[in-house]
């Protein structure tokens, strides 16, 4: 049994003193997506560049309905990977495990952030996450997940550093509010 949740029409548009402009997906997106519910926000706030959120949700994973791994989905938009390393960030007291991209596209440079949540469990490798839904779905029946990505352009002068304390700061609060949209 999933325990209850939110839905995304009432996430919080205001997460580290950022303000969110929501924004929708095109059609074609959501039909490949096949999610249940879904978030996408770009997060702006003084100084500091855009980051973008989108949480994929869904109730049910089976085949055609699973998250797509940016890992496949990043290249195939144009951009090239320059760096994939898997780092973690705090949630409280707890390790969670991340995949952290750096993408180029011509001059342009991006810093992606993201993982899966199943279950509870915080989940930065496809082949885990993977795993882990298969033991899920035979121990509890429970199959429902999420994909988490966090996303921040990166300007010529800016030092990635920068964009890595950026995105941890956001994701530190982004863990506080996400267990009720996503649950445990």
């Amino acid at each position: 049994e999933i325990p209850p949740r939110r839905m995304f029409n009432s996430f919080p548009l205001k997460i580290n003193n950022m303000i969110a402009e929501e924004d929708v997906l095109p059609k074609v997106e959501q039909t490949i997506l096949n999610m249940s519910d879904y978030f996408l926000g770009h997060y702006r706030g003084g100084e500091v560049l855009p980051i973008t959120l989108f949480i994929g949700y869904y109730d049910r994973q089976s085949a055609g309905s699973t998250p797509h791994s940016p890992r496949v989905c990043i290249p195939s938009g144009g951009w090239q990977i320059e760096d994939l390393t898997e780092i973690t960030l705090k949630n409280g007291e707890q390790a969670v495990p991340v995949n952290r991209v750096l993408v180029t596209h011509g001059e342009d440079r991006l810093l992606v952030y993201y993982w899966f949540k199943q279950r509870g469990k915080y989940i930065a490798n496809e082949y885990k996450a993977k795993f882990n839904l298969l033991l899920g779905g035979l121990s509890s029946a429970r199959t429902d997940g999420s994909l988490i990505r966090l996303s921040m352009p990166i300007k010529a002068s800016m030092p990635e550093a920068q964009a890595d304390a950026e995105l941890s700061a956001f994701s530190e609060e982004l863990f506080k509010v996400l267990p009720v949209y996503v649950p445990d």
